[in-house]
């Protein structure tokens, strides 16, 4: 388990990327986490993009919020702090 702040950043750093989000550089781990979900007789398969951050780098983040990664903007949907001092947030293309 990471202990602090500087042991989760250093995590970011070797295994993420930066993104901005408002109007910082921060340290991100993007996926496109896959899922299947089952309706009835009809099942969807898609991929929802997001990215995991230190819980300093995102205080007071808001659905409808933009992170920016590589040129392109995403609209934060979804917010899930794990209580490790990390967030996932899930994102929309914008």
């Amino acid at each position: 388990m990471l202990e602090d702040d500087a042991d989760r950043l250093e995590e970011l750093r070797a295994l993420g990327e930066q993104v901005t989000y408002a109007g910082n550089l921060i340290w991100a781990i993007f996926d496109r986490a896959f899922y299947e979900a089952q309706g009835g007789d009809v099942g969807v398969e898609s991929s929802q993009p997001m990215v995991t951050v230190r819980d300093v780098d995102v205080v007071g983040i808001a659905h409808g919020d933009t992170i920016t990664r590589n040129g392109a903007n995403y609209s934060v949907v979804g917010i899930h702090p794990d209580g490790t001092g990390m967030t996932e947030i899930v994102l929309e293309v914008v």
